[in-house]
């Protein structure tokens, strides 16, 4: 059987209207009841004659609501939680899947103090969830809320989530949920201690740096990309662009960890724009990326912009018609000051 968020669109429609209705119920009859209520439902299954699909729609209504639940509640999510995780293996898929979304929209209770023994096994459950195909865009989604949230939780758990991304391309995942994901980990490098803020970036960056230079030698100048897939350019820049947006400078000086990972990838991304420079729709995205790296570092260093200038500037010459450069050095100028 399929998903239900997948089904027709008059399905999904329904649902969607489904839970706007629910957010607007439960300031009549407040979410910590209603979370009770169902509850008691999933509580009931085991004994009398509730289906899989009764029990799903207990959990969509609990995700609905469930960033109206207050932080310090401590008597009915903890249950809800630890009911989850301990689904069984045979759990319709339905269940599993809305088990997710209800566990990525419970992420600022997660974020309590109060709840922050929760995050490892979650955490745990995600990454067992992101391995099956059906659930593994959800999940990432999940794991963004939860990342973006629990930044500060997050960082002990750095080291795996780095793992969970080294998996992410054999899912295929939509880019934009693959992208989500990549945001929430650069939000967590921007918390790290800086010791360790190098060897992180070097690392989510450098495994989208590394297909963009397979595509650059692999590739001639006819090839023409199929777009939305791995062999776009666009693919990777994109992810590289999210990747840059989120990360931050812990201090305004050359030698700020996030600072000299940022200035060491130039060479990398000189040789993508020398490749594509006659692309104007690879160019713009590269552009993008290229202010995100000039932004993030311009504070600090200048030890990027001469060797950026000089290029921007000799490609400019080589094709006056490509007045993305223009735009480039327009923003750039605005960085500096």
């Amino acid at each position: 059987e399929g998903l239900l968020d997948e089904g027709t669109e008059d399905f999904a429609d329904f649902r969607m209207k489904c839970s706007d209705l629910i957010k607007d119920v439960v300031f009549i009859v407040s979410s910590s009841a209603v979370f009770q209520q169902m509850y008691m439902l999933l509580q009931t299954a085991s004994v009398s004659n509730v289906t899989w699909d009764q029990m799903e729609a207990a959990l969509f209504i609990m995700q609905a609501i469930a960033r109206n639940i207050l932080p310090h509640e401590n008597e009915v999510v903890p249950k809800v939680v630890e009911a989850i995780l301990n689904m069984p293996e045979t759990v319709h898929i339905n269940m599993r899947y809305t088990s997710v979304m209800l566990l990525g929209e419970l992420c600022e209770w997660i974020s309590h103090e109060q709840h922050s023994e929760t995050l490892e096994p979650i955490l745990n459950y995600l990454q067992y969830c992101l391995r099956q195909p059906n659930l593994a865009a959800v999940t990432a989604k999940s794991l963004h809320s939860i990342c973006t949230t629990c930044r500060h939780h997050m960082v002990k758990h750095l080291s795996g989530l780095i793992e969970i991304l080294k998996v992410v391309d054999m899912l295929n995942l939509p880019n934009d949920v693959a992208i989500g994901l990549l945001k929430g980990v650069a939000v967590i490098v921007a918390e790290v201690p800086e010791e360790h803020v190098y060897k992180a970036i070097k690392e989510i960056c450098g495994r989208q740096l590394s297909p963009l230079l397979a595509l650059v030698e692999s590739t001639s100048e006819k090839t023409v990309p199929e777009t939305n897939t791995s062999t776009d350019p666009i693919y990777w820049l994109d992810r590289l662009s999210a990747i840059l947006r989120h990360l931050a400078t812990k201090s305004n000086n050359e030698k700020d960890p996030c600072v000299v990972a940022i200035v060491e990838m130039w060479p990398s991304m000189s040789k993508i724009c020398t490749r594509y420079k006659t692309d104007s729709r690879i160019t713009e995205h590269f552009c993008r990326c290229l202010r995100f790296m000039i932004r993030l570092v311009s504070r600090s260093t200048t030890a990027l912009l001469a060797p950026v200038a000089q290029q921007v500037s000799a490609f400019y010459q080589e094709i006056k018609q490509n007045m993305l450069y223009t735009i480039i050095l327009c923003r750039w100028r605005i960085y500096i000051k």
